[in-house]
């Protein structure tokens, strides 16, 4: 009997002790499982990896390829989203597709494409036609709730990236200016504006609120110093002024900070959202050493449009650019992953004063602690536009135009947040350096009246007679009252006196009477 129960014992004992190995190994295979790091990639042809060759899907065969979305959304191999790591996963996000990495970029996105899907035309190989690529959301409802990160650009393609290409070559600075500035202003932009805004919501309630969304910049684009584009149709070589390429860039820079304060916004209202600016100074396209595609006046070997007048490869990052984009969006992710990412960046209040010279306004204000740079607007067509970043605590506009009402304002750089975009930081500049002259005649009596010009002690009264301007009185007043004669003609002048000089009477200046 003793040995029957030693022997059921040692039975029982084996029995618990394999039930024991079972559940001792269940748990392990179950926190792996809770454990699996994921990234999703969404957003425009700048996430896809436009221009980066390979793309998914180009080794297939004609018939193939132009029904594979990887190749019609020219996802790269090489896309700056591949190249992210994460803790817990071995190699990059590209060694890990399909299992801790979800690619759903294209080229040509939209806000709507998160929601709606996106038609490809595609003319390639002796085959065309359109194709339909999946809503992005379609990654975020698969895996919704499991998501530690979102990462895309999106926007430039609301707003016409495309058109500065084309643009830059064909139009004038003026014409230029007016194109970009129409871009960010007035009821279209507002929408477009509210649309990005509501992307980012969207994409996170989507994906839960564990998940990180990490909203990657766009950089500055072209060579600021001016440039030449080769192999232009007909003409061949055509010449980019610096001011035409400042002009571009700025657009660029203004509309990053816009992206810049949505994201802020949205933080505000409790998003877990991050902005990654991305830095291509000195390595903008027609540099010595470029991250981003020139324009490519000719479609190139995986164009989905092979018979497109400009590649779609154009003024995109090239490999060096989607690492310089790896490292910026890397960077917000490991402070993230250790815990030491800032809420807010930016410290102290920039105050802005303004310095009147003539046609020069001079702009000065504080230093502000840490600040790495400071960024210079002027509030055009209803929006506030970036005109200039320095490292400088002063600026001077000179050339101004005369009798107009300017506004500025300065914000400081501090890590990757701007201070506060209202308050002290801003000022507003009634530039006058000559006086505006109108005049009423009535009853033999001629009524000047003039703007008030900047430092002004007062102002002479000039009458024009033969061949020259003569003087016939001065006051302080803004007005003053000459006689005339009927069906005689007068050309009547002002002057105003400032820092001990007379100015010079302009067009704006004078005026010509016939007394009746």
């Amino acid at each position: 009997m003793k040995r029957l129960k030693m022997r059921i014992l040692s039975v029982i004992t084996a029995i618990s002790a394999a039930v024991c190995c079972i559940f001792a190994y269940m748990p392990a295979q179950v926190s792996a499982a809770e454990k699996q790091r994921i990234i999703v990639s969404l957003g425009d042809s700048y996430s896809s990896g436009e221009g980066i060759e390979p793309f998914y899907g180009q080794d297939k065969a004609t018939a193939a390829k132009v029904k594979d979305p990887d190749w019609l959304a020219h996802r790269s191999e090489n896309s700056w989203s591949g190249m992210l790591t994460l803790p817990g996963v071995d190699g990059t996000m590209a060694k890990n597709r399909g299992t801790n990495w979800f690619f759903a970029a294209s080229t040509g996105a939209e806000t709507i494409h998160l929601h709606e899907s996106q038609e490809i035309k595609y003319n390639y190989d002796g085959k065309s036609g359109t194709a339909v690529l999946d809503p992005q959301e379609k990654l975020l409802k698969e895996y919704s709730g499991k998501i530690d990160y979102v990462t895309f650009t999106i926007g430039g393609n609301d707003v016409g990236f495309a058109e500065i290409m084309t643009a830059a070559v064909r139009n004038s600075a003026e014409k230029l200016r007016t194109l970009l500035d129409g871009k960010l202003t007035g009821e279209t932009f507002i929408t477009i504006r509210n649309n990005i805004k509501q992307f980012y919501k969207d994409v996170a309630s989507l994906a839960g609120p564990q998940a990180a969304i990490i909203v990657a910049g766009y950089p500055t684009l072209f060579n600021s110093e001016g440039f030449t584009v080769e192999n232009a149709p007909l003409v061949g070589k055509v010449k980019v002024s610096a001011e035409k390429a400042e002009i571009i860039n700025s657009y660029v820079g203004t509309f990053n900070d816009i992206i810049e304060d949505i994201v802020k916004e949205c933080k505000a209202e409790g998003l877990n959202i991050w902005f990654a600016p991305v830095d291509f100074t000195g390595h903008e396209a027609y540099t010595d050493d470029p991250y981003i595609n020139g324009i490519i006046f000719k479609a190139q070997a995986q164009d989905v449009n092979s018979k497109a007048g400009i590649s779609s490869y154009s003024i995109h990052p090239n490999k060096s650019g989607a690492k310089v984009y790896a490292a910026a969006v890397q960077k917000v992710i490991d402070s993230i992953e250790s815990g030491t990412v800032s809420e807010s960046s930016g410290s102290g209040e920039v105050t802005l004063k303004a310095d009147i010279d003539g046609s020069s306004i001079k702009l000065s204000w504080n230093k502000v602690s840490g600040a790495s740079e400071y960024r210079l607007y002027q509030y055009k067509n209803n929006t506030w536009t970036k005109i200039k970043t320095t490292a400088k605590t002063s600026l001077n506009l000179v050339n101004l135009t005369n009798n107009r009402t300017y506004r500025f304002m300065v914000r400081a750089k501090v890590g990757s947040d701007l201070t506060a975009a209202a308050g002290s930081c801003q000022v507003k500049v009634d530039l006058c350096y000559k006086p505006v002259l109108t005049a009423t005649e009535k009853s033999g009596k001629c009524t000047l009246k003039w703007t008030k010009v900047n430092n002004a002690d007062k102002y002479g009264i000039y009458l024009y007679s033969g061949g020259t301007w003569k003087q016939v009185g001065t006051t302080k007043k803004l007005t003053c009252n000459v006689n005339v004669r009927s069906g005689k003609t007068y050309r009547l002048g002002i002057k105003a006196y400032v820092g001990g000089k007379w100015t010079e009477i302009g067009t704006a200046s004078e005026v010509t009477v016939t007394a009746s």
